[in-house]
C-alpha cells in the first residue's frame, strides 16, 4: 500500500507537470485525467472524501476532447477554434450540472421536509439550523458562525438566493450575459459557505473563475438590463411588467 501511494502520487505530478508543459498532445490530456482519475480515488478510498475534486475529474476529462495542436499549418482555423469553444462550453456546462443537481437536491429534500411537517429548507430558521447541525456534526466552529445562528433572519435572503443560484446553474450557460455575474454569485456562495460552515471549496472557486469570469461567449460590455432580463424566473417577471 506504501508503494502504491507513492506511485500513484508521482504519477499524478509527473502528468500534472507533463500537461502544463505540453497540453496541446491528446495523449497527455489523457494521461492526466487517469492520472487524476487514480489520485482522486485514493484519496476518497485512503484518506478522506472530499467533494471538492468532483469538478476537476469532469473538466480533466473534458478537456481531453480539445483539438490537438501541431506544428503544421491549421488549414481551417475556424473550425478549430468551433471545436474549442464547443469543448469550453462543455466544461461550463457539467460543472453547472453538478450545481443545479445540488440544487434540485436540496428543493426535492425541502418538500419531503414539509410534508412531513418538519423544519425544511425555505423556512426562515432553516441558515441556523443547517449551520448548527453542520458545525456539531464536525465538531467544529467559524468566527461568523454564532452570530448567524442568532440572527438567522438576515441571512435568509442569501440561503434562498443560494437555492435560486444553484438551481438554475444550468440554464445560465445557455445565457452568456449572465455568465459573469453568475460565476461571481456562487464563488461569493462558497467563500460565505466556508465563513460559516467551515466549508471550503477552493478548487470550485479556481474553475467558476476561468469558466465564468473569463468565459469567452460573454460580452465585453454587458449591460444591467441585458443581465435581468437574462436571469431564469426574474428576467420574464421583469419583461411582463
Amino acid at each position: 500500500l506504501p508503494l502504491g501511494i507513492i506511485i500513484i502520487r508521482l504519477f499524478f505530478i509527473f502528468t500534472g507537470l507533463l500537461a502544463s508543459i505540453a497540453p496541446q498532445y491528446r495523449l497527455v490530456r489523457i494521461l492526466s485525467f487517469i492520472a487524476l482519475l487514480e489520485f482522486v480515488s485514493l484519496y476518497f478510498s485512503v484518506l478522506q472524501l472530499d467533494v471538492d475534486w468532483y469538478t476537476m475529474l469532469l473538466v480533466s476529462f473534458m478537456l481531453i476532447f480539445l483539438p490537438d495542436k501541431t506544428g503544421k499549418i491549421d488549414l481551417f482555423p475556424v473550425i478549430s477554434r468551433q471545436k474549442f469553444l464547443l469543448v469550453f462550453w462543455g466544461c461550463q456546462a457539467i460543472v453547472s450540472l453538478t450545481y443545479s443537481m445540488a440544487g434540485l437536491g436540496k428543493l426535492v429534500g425541502g418538500a419531503s421536509q414539509f410534508l412531513a411537517g418538519e423544519s425544511f429548507i425555505l423556512e426562515p430558521k432553516a441558515s441556523a439550523l443547517q449551520i448548527a447541525d453542520r458545525l456539531i456534526t464536525t465538531n467544529s466552529t467559524t468566527p461568523f458562525s454564532p452570530w448567524a445562528i442568532d440572527h438567522y433572519i438576515f441571512l435568509w435572503p442569501f440561503f434562498i438566493g443560494t437555492i435560486y443560484l444553484l438551481l438554475f446553474s444550468f440554464i445560465a450557460v445557455f445565457r452568456p450575459n449572465t455568465h459573469r455575474i453568475w460565476g461571481l454569485g456562487l464563488i461569493l456562495f462558497h467563500i460565505i459557505n466556508y465563513l460559516f460552515l467551515n466549508i471550503g471549496f477552493s478548487a470550485h472557486i479556481f474553475l467558476i473563475s476561468i469558466l465564468f469570469l473569463a468565459s469567452p461567449f460573454a460580452p465585453k460590455v454587458v449591460s444591467w438590463r441585458d443581465v435581468l432580463n437574462d436571469l431564469p424566473i426574474i428576467g420574464f417577471i421583469l419583461r411582463s411588467f
